[in-house]
């Protein structure tokens, strides 16, 4: 509901396909872990903003459920390695740490 209210998965889809009338795999794979990154933090970001925002919301439910789905997307191996952080892990160790150093402290902080 929150994603069709206000439009906060914008960066995921479409951004990075490449601009072909045919897609081939091995052009669309470059850009795989840049759109996991950008789905793992717009979760990061509706979860900081639903804290801020909705609060009596946050507080009823939404905590715990968007709670698991930053953990499953920070745990990169077996049996969540088809999760975002997984790829971004293969694709960068850098920007996989970006993106854990930026969801844990939103999980303990809000």
């Amino acid at each position: 509901m929150l994603a069709t209210a206000f439009g906060v998965w914008w960066p995921t889809f479409g951004s990075f396909v490449p601009a072909e009338d045919i897609w081939r795999d091995r052009e669309f794979a470059k850009y795989n872990a840049l759109q996991a990154f950008a789905t793992w933090m717009s979760i990061v970001l509706v979860y900081v903003g639903c804290s801020l925002l909705y609060p009596a919301l946050f507080d009823s439910g939404l905590e715990a459920i968007l709670d698991m789905i930053i953990v499953y997307q920070v745990i990169p191996f077996f049996p969540f390695d088809g999760m975002d952080g997984a790829r971004v892990l293969r694709y960068s160790r850098i920007l996989y740490a970006i993106g854990v150093v930026l969801s844990i402290p939103a999980i303990i902080v809000f």
